[in-house]
């Protein structure tokens, strides 16, 4: 269920909902009504960020996210987020979310394991996954 407006005969999703309180317009992250004697959730606020090229070192502190809401990541099939070297997450995920952060990793999301040892390959194509990671709510879909 969705919360929609009609604006000149046109029907469209409400993005943000504000509620008055004590005098100030405060964003609401979640709107239920009661429906048959059971409350229901009418409308979340959900910011996505889809990945659809390969990219290396990606910082979300650096992306525009509006951190107000729910964020979900979507690192699309066939795309690669890599590190370019040892000392640089593939993915930093940054903080100050007011909601929940959600990753659904359907391409590859690969670090930079390190170098090795003398008779190892010196770049990052061989290096592991994972390498720096701030949240623990990660979802594969």
């Amino acid at each position: 269920m969705s919360i929609s407006r009609k604006i000149d005969l046109t029907w469209t999703e409400v993005q943000d909902v504000y509620v008055k309180q004590e005098s100030q317009w405060k964003r609401a992250k979640k709107v239920f009504v009661k429906s048959g004697g059971v409350w229901k959730e009418t409308h979340s606020s959900l910011h996505t960020l889809n990945i659809s090229t390969d990219v290396n070192n990606l910082d979300l502190d650096n992306e525009a996210i509006d951190r107000f809401n729910d964020v979900k990541v979507i690192v699309n099939s066939g795309v690669t987020v890599a590190s370019t070297n040892i000392n640089t997450p593939s993915f930093k995920t940054g903080v100050g979310y007011g909601g929940t952060l959600t990753i659904v990793n359907n391409g590859n999301i690969w670090g930079c394991g390190g170098i090795g040892g003398t008779g190892a390959s010196t770049g990052c194509n061989s290096g592991g996954y994972w390498r720096y990671w701030r949240h623990s709510i990660i979802r594969r879909d």
